[in-house]
């Protein structure tokens, strides 16, 4: 083999190790689109594996409710989904409120409006789903005998003006022992 034969044929090697590798990586990869199906729920249940166990997704700050085992990311949780959009959902004083929304690496979902007290939330972004993150431990202070909180998100990508969807959702935040 003459000197460029052995160059390139090193060179295609080397090229498909690299691609293998992170082919390998991305499919490896906590909350990977092959693990999840866009709702931020994952597919562990299908086959009887803990693919939360396998891919990392316990304590990873990614609630994931349909693991083999409780996610301690989830306690004391409301999680919301695409499915509550234009609903209403009973959360009690304390109680964390998490909406995950399915989302893409070219755009994210973000506040549009939130009225009252809720204030900003806590933004998780990982592949496939975006996590807003609230906490009402301090509405108990502003509002003792609870009240309703609207949150609208819209999803838009950099640089663009009009969002390419919207997510609404009412908490009606009730005072702990009141359902």
């Amino acid at each position: 083999m003459d000197s460029f034969a052995r160059k390139t044929t090193v060179s295609l090697s080397t090229l498909l190790v690299t691609f293998g590798l992170v082919a390998c990586a991305t499919e490896d990869a906590p909350h990977a689109a092959a693990e999840r199906d866009g709702s931020g729920e994952s597919s562990s249940k299908a086959d009887g594996a803990d693919v939360c166990a396998v891919n990392g997704f316990y304590a990873d700050v990614i609630c994931d409710q349909d693991c083999a085992m409780p996610d301690p990311d989830c306690d004391n949780a409301i999680v919301v989904r695409a499915r509550h959009d234009r609903s209403s959902v009973i959360v009690t004083h304390g109680q964390r409120v998490i909406i995950q929304l399915a989302s893409s690496v070219a755009g994210a979902w973000r506040v549009a409006s939130v009225d009252r007290t809720l204030g900003q939330p806590t933004t998780i972004w990982a592949p496939n789903v975006d996590q807003l993150t609230w906490s009402t431990d301090s509405l108990a202070f502003f509002e003792p005998d609870g009240g309703v909180h609207e949150i609208t998100l819209e999803y838009r990508r950099p640089g663009e003006s009009v969002a390419r969807g919207s997510f609404t959702v009412l908490l009606d935040v009730r005072p702990a022992g009141q359902r």
